[in-house]
Formats: C-alpha cells, structure tokens, sequence
C-alpha cells in the first residue's frame, strides 16, 4: 500500500522535543513493519496543532486525493492536532476524502467514524492532547508570575527569539531538501520577524551556511541527489544546488 507521510512541529518553544526527524524515523519504521510505501512526506514547521492553517497538511490531502494516495500517517495523534474540534474538522476532510489517517505509535485510526470504541479513543487522545498543552500554558504564566512578584514588576513572558526561530525553520526545512526560495515564502507566509531584511533565497541562504552544522549540510545534499520522496509541495518546482 501507498501512503504519505505528514510531519508537524509548533511555533511554540519546542519544550517536548517534538523534532521532525523523530516523527520521521517512526514513519519510516511503521512503514517497514507493515509493508507499506512511503510516496511523499509533507511538513508543518512553525504551525500550531490548534491552528486551521495547515497549508502542507492541506498540501498532503490534495496530493492524495489526486494520486490515489489512501492512507496518510502521522507519529502521534497530537502532531495531527492539539485541539479537539480543530482535530475532528481536519479529520472530516480527509474522511470525506476517503483517506485513512493513522497515528503511528499506538495504530490508531484517527479517521475512524463507525466503531463506537475508536471514536472513544481518538476522542481521548485528542482531549488528552489538548489537556497537555493547556497545563503547558498553565506552568509558564505560574513561572511568569513568581518571577513578577520576586522582581516587584510585572515580568512578561517572551517566546523563543525571533532570530531563532527563524533559524530554527530554516534549519529544519533545509535538511530535507526544500528550495531555499521555497523556505524564504514559507518564512514569509509566517511573517516571521526579519529585522529589517526581507526573507529571499539569498537571506535563506545566507543564514543556512552561516547556522547549519557539517551534518545538517550533509543531510541536505543527501536529500537533494537522493530517490527519496520528495519533501516539498507538488505544486512547487524550484530547484537549486545545496
């Protein structure tokens, strides 16, 4: 059986470590156990699990609807989403589409409608998800506040560094491969903060040779002259050398 592969990390301060090449691995190991093929591989960076706005995750139902695609796999149920009415929406398209989404850590089909006890579970898990990132938010504005009341002012939080955080997408998307002109329009879908710069190829490019270790350089022109599937929108078709 063909399948894609949907990846997803948020623009929140990684403090799970939810990194794509974790996601990725266990897809790949899935993959292997039950014999499927990974076709295409679509990738979420900076985008919240409670956010609508999945441009790559909306990228991977198109492509699979086109192609014959029947089945998309995700690592956990809450890289699909965080949120459970955000969850249950995105999950009806790919149903309506006749795609199976399936979270590969405990098998679970999230796209699952007719068995009572499997829409308990997803239900659950997407609660669960849910609970976890509103206990997050909890335990920074506790911290934030202790820290207020020590310093007798009013001490706000402040999320990761817009530099880093630029960086950071920069670096993850670099190392599968995508554009450097692909990277600088997702920067720019983002708004992401430039400091007086606009994000273009050269920028993108700039600041991966300046930031990307001798490994993830490696990773990049592996990806780039591999058979792989291919990481970026079909709907794209920039090319350039590493």
């Amino acid at each position: 059986m063909t399948c894609a592969a949907y990846l997803r990390v948020s623009s929140d301060k990684q403090t799970d470590a939810d990194g794509p090449e974790r996601q990725r691995q266990a897809i790949a190991a899935y993959c292997k156990r039950n014999g499927y093929t990974l076709v295409a591989e679509y990738f979420d960076a900076g985008v919240s699990g409670a956010s609508m706005d999945r441009p790559q995750l909306m990228a991977a139902l198109d492509y699979a609807q086109s192609n014959g695609v029947p089945l998309l796999l995700v690592e956990s149920a809450d890289r699909f989403g965080r949120d459970v009415m955000v969850s249950e929406t995105l999950l009806t398209g790919f149903r309506s589409a006749g795609v199976k989404v399936v979270a590969v850590d405990s098998g679970t089909d999230l796209t699952e409608n007719d068995d009572p006890q499997a829409v308990f579970i997803r239900i659950t898990l997407a609660n669960a998800s849910q609970l976890t990132k509103s206990m997050l938010v909890s335990r920074m504005k506790a911290a934030r506040d202790r820290k207020s009341a020590a310093a007798g002012r009013r001490v706000e939080g402040r999320k990761r560094a817009d530099r880093d955080k630029a960086t950071r997408i920069i670096l993850e998307l670099g190392v599968t491969g995508m554009s450097f002109g692909q990277i600088a329009r997702r920067l720019r879908n983002y708004r992401t903060p430039t400091h007086g710069r606009t994000w273009d190829d050269n920028n993108v490019r700039h600041e991966w040779n300046l930031q990307a270790s001798d490994e993830q350089k490696a990773q990049r022109a592996a990806a780039m002259g591999s058979c792989k599937p291919d990481t970026r929108s079909p709907a794209h078709t920039d090319s350039e050398s590493p």
